[in-house]
Order: structure tokens, then sequence, then C-alpha cells
């Protein structure tokens, strides 16, 4: 159903390692999930701007935080399941 920890902290390790550069100190993450029953995948992330043209505006649930080079990823991946499962369920 919802993404696992560790399948979200790899992406999250993925991204701090190829998108933080110098140039850049930290990136909004988004994490976004859909029931399965919709079709397409179930959750994916996006970074930067989480407007409208967004890969993860098609979800129905998104949990937003803030990466950089400091960043714990396996504390981040849960606070955003966390924070997914909060919406899901109220």
């Amino acid at each position: 159903m919802f993404p696992t920890i560790k399948d979200v902290e790899k992406a999250l390790k993925e991204i701090k390692k190829f998108e933080l550069d110098p140039g850049i100190s930290d990136l909004d993450v988004t994490l976004a999930w859909r029931d399965k029953e919709t079709g397409g995948p179930e959750w994916i992330i996006q970074i930067g701007d989480n407007s409208m043209i967004g890969s993860a505006y098609f979800f129905e649930f998104w949990a937003v935080n803030t990466l950089d080079r400091r960043t714990n990823c396996h504390e981040l991946a849960k606070n955003l399941i966390n924070e997914l499962k909060n919406l899901y369920y109220q």
C-alpha cells in the first residue's frame, strides 16, 4: 500500500547524491502517493517546484519536506510516509 521506508530512503539518497551539487544548498522534496486501485504507479518523489506541471500533481496525497546535505534520509523517509498516512486516515 504505502511505500516502504527502505524504498523512499533509497530514492532520497539518490537525489542527495546526484541533485545536490555545490551550488544547491537544499531541495524541496515531495513524496506523492495514490491508492493502487487508481492505476499507474503508487508513489513518486518529485523535487523542486510543486506546481501543476510537476509529476506529483496527479497524485491524491502529498508530503513535502526539505532535503539538504545533513539530512538523515532514513528519518526523512519515515516522516514523509507518516505524513501521507496521516492525510489518508483523516
